[in-house]
């Protein structure tokens, strides 16, 4: 029965895809179940097909967004607040047109398209609280009080004022799932949106970490009203189609997609906190207390990342430290007179200030490692598993906890790799 559904869905989809004006290849079909990566969904070649050959075309007026939903035109005052939302958070904006169209999905003209979305996610967002617990320790730690925090400050309150245009079920677990949705299939893509849209057919393609063969482009026509899939590589009769969703670390593929790549992942990144890097400072006095304050405050407000990752994506061989993380690493140790240059010059130079000889000196390198070694030891030990907790699913609970330690895993080689 419910492959009969699956199949019910996918085949008014792809009607809806043609009177959408969406130019579909022969050379493509959907997949589902056993067929597609990880028995989940996806679009596999129907006929061997070269490099270059079109996909498929999606129109820009196919494409969803809060600037097109359904319920924009039903209110007004609504249209008003997302507008101002997409404005503030372009992608909380979209979340929450996905939140309405699911809601009013028997009147909507994206209905087809809507019906063949999955709603069941793996990601961390929609763990339990006390699975979440498994994350602690790793890049995955920190964040997830902030997606609740974005819920109560820019949803609710849009919940709350307009509840014919939400389901009574438009609550924050709502919001993680359409944010999962989100998260792991909108693209920047259509130049009349202020940020991320739903790219009905593109989101089908699955990723996978060395073996991506399209891409989404430009219109191939040249005229602007579009996007096109195109092959990158030769495929022959039942392959399947995989779209790049970039170079991820397994943490960022836990917290959008829900899934890991086996550890190490040569993408991984380990992002070291402020508090790290000035932990493994060790002096100490007034002089000291004001210049870790005023790098707290300017890395809080220049932008920039500190953090590790493998160099020219190979694991276990070197390690690169981020350009802010050393200049900062340098900021701390410079002579009194130099601080005192960089913080008069830094809106007009930056961290342009500290010498470039001091990214090899000694004293800047120990703290880097000692920073990471701060890092390291605040990652946790992975939990033993049973023979039969390995058997389990991904969404199980012994599943995510194993999920959570290739995570884990990743970070700790990486940070070992760069202590040794």
């Amino acid at each position: 029965h419910e492959g009969t559904t699956e199949e019910a869905s996918v085949k008014a989809f792809a009607g809806w895809l043609e009177q959408r004006g969406f130019r579909v290849s022969p050379a493509v079909a959907f997949a589902h179940g056993a067929a597609a990566a990880a028995g989940g969904r996806g679009v596999v070649a129907a006929a061997a097909a070269r490099r270059g050959h079109r996909l498929f075309d999606v129109p820009f007026a196919a494409m969803l967004g809060p600037r097109n939903c359904t319920a924009r035109g039903r209110s007004p005052a609504f249209a008003r607040a997302l507008d101002a939302l997409t404005r503030k958070d372009p992608e909380t904006a979209l979340i929450v047109a996905l939140m309405t169209e699911h809601s009013l999905v028997d009147v909507s003209p994206w209905a087809p398209f809507m019906r063949v979305l999955p709603t069941d996610y793996n990601t961390p967002i929609l763990w339990e609280e006390d699975e979440r617990e498994f994350l602690h320790g790793t890049d995955l730690d920190v964040g997830l009080a902030d997606v609740h925090a974005a819920y109560e400050k820019n949803v609710a309150p849009m919940v709350s004022a307009f509840p014919d245009l939400f389901s009574r079920a438009s609550d924050f677990r709502s919001f993680a799932v359409w944010g999962s949705a989100m998260a792991s299939r909108a693209f920047e893509a259509d130049p009349t949106h202020s940020g991320p849209v739903m790219v009905p057919m593109a989101d089908m393609l699955n990723h996978r970490t060395g073996c991506c063969n399209a891409h989404l482009e430009d219109d191939a026509d040249g005229r602007d009203c579009g996007m096109s899939m195109i092959l990158q590589k030769d495929v022959s009769r039942g392959d399947e189609i995989f779209n790049t969703y970039g170079d991820l670390s397994n943490a960022e593929l836990l917290r959008r997609y829900g899934y890991v790549d086996p550890s190490p992942n040569p993408f991984d990144v380990v992002y070291i906190a402020p508090a790290d890097l000035f932990g493994a400072y060790r002096d100490s006095g007034a002089a000291v207390e004001e210049r870790v304050a005023w790098l707290a405050r300017t890395l809080a407000t220049a932008g920039g990342e500190l953090y590790l990752r493998w160099e020219h994506g190979g694991c276990g061989k070197r390690v690169h430290a981020s350009g802010r993380l050393v200049s900062a690493a340098c900021a701390l140790l410079l002579p009194p007179v130099r601080f005192a240059l960089l913080r008069r010059t830094f809106a007009r130079h930056g961290f342009g200030a500290v010498p470039v000889s001091m990214r090899a000196d000694l004293a800047v390198v120990t703290v880097l490692r000692r920073a990471a070694e701060q890092r390291l030891a605040r990652s946790g030990a992975a939990a033993p598993e049973t023979e039969t907790e390995a058997e389990e699913a991904p969404e199980s609970r012994a599943g995510r906890r194993r999920l959570a330690d290739v995570v884990r895993h990743g970070e700790q080689c990486l940070l070992r790799a760069f202590t040794h």
